[in-house]
């Protein structure tokens, strides 16, 4: 009988390498497809923004090759090549940049540039952060952890539509405070009043809003009839 030799095991990529593949891959990779497609385009209805499109293909690769070696059967902290103290420090201190950075980029165009690259490696250090938090703290079930995670999938499938309408909410808020937006098609450039820190605050409302329909909504569409069988 043949007996397949047995695969190399790939260990999590260290902090060099995947500081690499979030300024070359994510950032700069990113900041060319935004500059061929156009700010404000669509690739196949998918907005296209830094965090998109290409960052979606790395991680859904990087999900299955860390299936196939096992990375988060170990703990990860003890994986990445640094104290997960000091990472947690740079994902903070990355996204705060990137909320002070904005208003900036007018007056200094190649900032522009400086925040795409440091938000592609942003996406891969907060990412690493928020595994390891959440296998450190949430590797247990219990009856809401059951619930959550078999509606996990429909929340995958149903998520779009409800930030566009968290989304649609904000401007209609944003408005009634008596802003005005300025559209160009589906897409805004108007300066927002208060810049990164309203930002910062309107996405963390936003988040947590979206949360809060989402998964009840996941839930009761897995109970509904036709739907148990698929979801």
């Amino acid at each position: 009988s043949y007996n397949a030799p047995p695969q190399e095991t790939q260990t999590l990529p260290g902090p060099l390498w995947r500081l690499v593949y979030g300024s070359v891959v994510c950032g700069f990779g990113m900041a060319g497809i935004i500059i061929m497609i156009g700010v404000g385009g669509t690739f196949a209805l998918m907005p296209i923004a830094q965090g998109s499109l290409i960052n979606d293909i790395l991680f859904f690769t990087a999900g299955t090759v860390a299936g196939r070696n096992g990375w988060l059967e170990g703990k990860l902290r003890e994986q990445i090549g640094m104290p997960i103290a000091v990472l947690r420090l740079c994902s903070a201190v990355e996204g705060a940049i990137l909320i002070a950075l904005p208003p900036y980029i007018t007056e200094i165009p190649i900032l522009g540039i400086a925040w795409l690259v440091l938000a592609g490696v942003f996406c891969i250090d907060m990412s690493l952060v928020l595994l390891e938090w959440f296998q450190t703290h949430f590797n247990f079930q219990n009856r809401w952890m059951k619930i959550l995670a078999e509606a996990a999938y429909t929340v995958y499938l149903i998520h779009p539509v409800i930030v566009v309408a968290v989304s649609a909410l904000w401007v209609q808020v944003y408005e009634s405070l008596g802003h005005k937006l300025e559209w160009s098609g589906f897409t805004s450039y108007t300066y927002i009043e208060g810049g990164g820190l309203t930002l910062g605050i309107s996405w963390l409302c936003a988040n947590v809003l979206v949360h809060l329909l989402v998964w009840p909504i996941a839930w009761f569409l897995r109970k509904a009839p036709g739907l148990r069988h698929i979801l």
